[in-house]
């Protein structure tokens, strides 16, 4: 981000979502250092329910939420006395991190069919080596641990992307009232605040299993499952898994054609008020726990110098920053999806990323 013509000092202030953090600080600091350091933008992880909240009561220039309904955005745009807007900035996936010594020692991937899954967090399965988890996972065999679930403590919407998918694949065992960004769970489990608390109970306790965002595991090192999706594969956020020879092996090195992860953010069409979802994914190969996370803005700003600032960095992020989100783990997003937003931020902001 270039300097704009009449250079001046601005800071934005933001809160919100987790998930995307890791990438948005990565985003500021990229902006900072290319504005000379005359644009600061100062982000707070704080969750996606408290990001909401005080973007809404006008405390902040911008929020961030992987979770945005219609209703927030009719209750800022109240609230603020301005129209507001979701717009999707990036995209990730949600894993099943896990801290299962044998498996590691054994060198396997977890495999969880959508059964499974359900069962653990409904408290029908408690021990590792229940059979229903060994008949794909021998390493699991005379490992009694007990079960431990760990889960947000905070409103997440990593958590409302994570119970969607779940009532998605059964709605019968897995009800409306256990989805949002804050579910009464039904094995209560060990709460922690933010992607990054729950990825250190898990790096630091056996036994352990609980859903974060994919660059969050990466960064802690963290074993992660391959999940069923719709067509009864096992996948991880980068490849497939082999059931019959599930071997722990990276995901990295080059791929040939689009990855799981891309392929489910691919599978849905954005609608008219960008509020996207790709709760269980349909079509082959995909990974089947996905979502697109938003900024929330609106058209009027405090100053027009804020407005600029705030514009330039929304263009910013939805060009050169998708360059940055591959490396950092994140999907970055489709190209038709990129187009749509930028047009809407064009819109809003008048002469947004000119400078750019």
């Amino acid at each position: 981000m270039a300097c704009s013509p009449n250079p001046e000092e601005v800071t934005l202030q933001g809160s919100g979502a987790t998930f995307p953090a890791p990438l948005y600080k990565r985003w500021f600091l990229e902006i900072y250092r290319s504005s000379g350091d005359l644009t600061r933008i100062n982000y707070q992880a704080i969750g996606s329910g408290a990001g909401t909240r005080q973007f809404r009561e006008g405390l902040t220039d911008f929020g961030a939420s992987d979770d945005v309904k219609k209703d927030d955005l009719t209750q800022i745009a109240e609230a603020r006395k301005s129209e507001a807007m979701a717009l999707p900035m990036t995209a990730g996936t949600i894993v099943l991190a896990h801290n299962v010594p044998p498996l590691a020692q054994a060198g396997k991937v977890l495999l969880l069919t959508r059964a499974n899954l359900i069962d653990i967090l409904l408290g029908e399965i408690t021990k590792w080596n229940d059979v229903r988890l060994t008949t794909l996972n021998a390493s699991l065999r005379g490992y009694e641990k007990d079960i431990m679930w760990v889960r947000r403590s905070d409103g997440s919407g990593t958590t409302a992307a994570f119970t969607k998918h779940l009532a998605a694949i059964d709605p019968k065992r897995w009800t409306k009232e256990l989805t949002g960004k804050a579910p009464d769970w039904p094995v209560p489990g060990i709460g922690a605040k933010g992607n990054d608390g729950v990825s250190a109970i898990i790096g630091q306790t056996p036994g352990t299993i609980g859903y974060v965002e994919f660059g969050y595991a990466g960064l802690s090192k963290l074993a992660f499952a391959a999940i069923q999706n719709k067509h009864g594969e096992f996948v991880r956020p980068k490849r497939v898994v082999d059931p019959n020879d599930p071997a722990h092996t990276s995901d990295e090195g080059p791929h040939e054609g689009p990855t799981p992860d891309q392929i489910a953010l691919g599978s849905a069409k954005l609608p008219p008020d960008f509020l996207i979802s790709v709760a269980d994914p349909a079509t082959k190969n995909a990974y089947p726990i996905a979502t697109y996370t938003w900024m929330l803005v609106v058209k009027d700003q405090r100053s027009a110098k804020a407005a600029r600032a705030l514009g330039d960095m929304l263009v910013w992020g939805l060009t050169q920053g998708q360059q940055i989100a591959d490396r950092l783990d994140y999907v970055p997003l489709p190209e038709a999806i990129t187009r749509d937003v930028l047009a809407a931020v064009r819109r809003a902001f008048p002469g947004a990323g000119s400078a750019t």
